[in-house]
C-alpha cells in the first residue's frame, strides 16, 4: 500500500510541468497564461479557484476544444497544454488558482498566483487662459463676486479701453494736423496781403525838369 502511495506521488510530480506561475496585471486589463501537463493530450482539464473544490471550478474544457464562462476562456491545444485567458480584471480577482488535469488515479495541478494591481489614473487640473494670464494652471476655476463670466468681462473691458485709446490718439493727431494747416494758411494769407498792399501803394515821382528850370 505504501509502495502504491509513493508511486502515485512520483507520478503526480512527473506529470506536472510548471508547478507555480506568478502573474501581475492591472485592473481593467487582461491576462493570458499557459498551463502544461505531460501525458494529458486526451484528458479533460479545468480551471479552479483555491482550494479547488467542486464549487470552486470555474471552467472545464475537453481536449482540443475551447470553453468559457463569464470573463474566463480556456483553449485546449490537444497536446496536454491549455491557455487560460481572463478579461476585464477586477481587484477581487487577486487570488490563488489552479490549472488541473482530470486523471484516473490522481489529478495534477499547476498553481497560479494572480495579483491585480490598482489602475493608476492620471488627473490633470483644468487650464485657465485669458488675455491677462496666458498660461495659468489652477485646480479651481477663477470666480469672484461678479460671477463666472469675470474673464469675459475683463476681455470686453480691455477691448473697450483699447478702442478708446485709439480714438483719443486719432483725435489728437487730427487736431494737430488741423492746427498746422490753419497756421500755414494764415501765414500764406498774411504774406499775400502784405505783398498786395506794397504793390498798390502810390509812388512818389519827382519832376527834375521843373526843379532845374527854377534854379536857372
Amino acid at each position: 500500500m505504501r509502495t502504491i502511495s509513493v508511486f502515485c506521488f512520483l507520478n503526480t510530480v512527473i506529470l506536472t510541468l510548471g508547478a507555480e506561475i506568478n502573474i501581475e496585471a492591472t485592473e481593467g486589463g487582461q491576462v493570458s497564461f499557459k498551463c502544461s501537463h505531460k501525458l494529458a493530450s486526451n484528458n479533460m482539464k479545468y480551471f479552479c479557484k483555491d482550494p479547488c473544490k467542486a464549487e470552486d471550478i470555474r471552467v472545464i474544457v475537453s481536449p482540443g476544444e475551447t470553453a468559457n464562462s463569464g470573463r474566463i476562456n480556456l483553449l485546449d491545444y490537444g497536446d496536454g497544454s491549455f491557455t487560460v485567458n481572463i478579461t476585464n480584471l477586477q481587484m477581487s480577482d487577486s487570488h490563488v488558482y489552479w490549472c488541473a488535469v482530470i486523471r484516473s488515479l490522481h489529478n495534477t495541478y499547476t498553481s497560479i498566483n494572480l495579483t491585480v494591481l490598482k489602475a493608476f489614473k492620471a488627473t490633470f487640473p483644468p487650464t485657465v487662459s485669458s488675455f491677462w494670464f496666458p498660461n495659468v494652471t489652477n485646480s479651481t476655476p477663477m470666480t469672484t463676486s461678479m460671477g463666472t463670466n469675470t474673464t469675459g468681462n475683463i476681455l470686453k473691458e480691455k477691448k473697450a479701453t483699447t478702442a478708446k485709446d485709439i480714438s483719443i490718439n486719432l483725435s489728437t493727431m487730427l487736431y494737430a494736423a488741423a492746427g498746422t494747416t490753419a497756421t500755414l494758411i494764415i501765414f500764406l494769407l498774411a504774406t499775400y496781403f502784405r505783398n498786395r498792399r506794397g504793390a498798390s501803394k502810390p509812388q512818389l515821382h519827382v519832376c527834375l525838369d521843373n526843379i532845374d528850370s527854377r534854379n536857372k
